[in-house]
């Protein structure tokens, strides 16, 4: 009888040892799983930055351009003032490592507008002169 308790006392500590290592080696598949799914958001969220860092970037560039032509007529100067201020304002987001993509998508819808804005009141105003 002594044989068999200690057989199956034997076969109880193998068995939770085997419980133990499966459950170790689960914890560690579930970690590196959790450590892939990180990477992948971490990833994603680099690469929606860069996106809209670029499309920023080409924003400010053709604003800045379209400033360039008009920033020396007279006749445009408050027009051209306000584009210029709000290219700081995208330049100073673009420049930064902290500026989510929301806030320079934010920065370069806002490029978009004073560009279309100044473009119209401009076009106005030569048609007006």
């Amino acid at each position: 009888m002594n044989k068999i308790k200690n057989i199956t006392l034997g076969l109880l500590v193998v068995s939770a040892a085997l419980l133990i290592f499966a459950s170790c080696g689960n914890q560690t598949a579930n970690e590196a799983g959790t450590q892939d799914a990180a990477a992948a958001v971490s990833t994603a969220a680099a690469s929606a930055a860069d996106e809209a860092r670029a499309a920023l970037s080409e924003a400010i560039a053709g604003a800045r351009s379209y400033y360039e032509q008009i920033k020396d007529n007279a006749s445009f100067a408050e027009f051209a003032d306000d584009l210029d201020t709000r290219l700081q304002r995208a330049e100073a987001i673009l420049a930064s490592n902290q500026s989510t993509p929301e806030e320079l998508q934010i920065a370069a819808s806002d490029v978009a507008a004073a560009l279309s804005v100044a473009q119209e009141l401009v076009s106005a105003a030569s048609e007006e002169g």
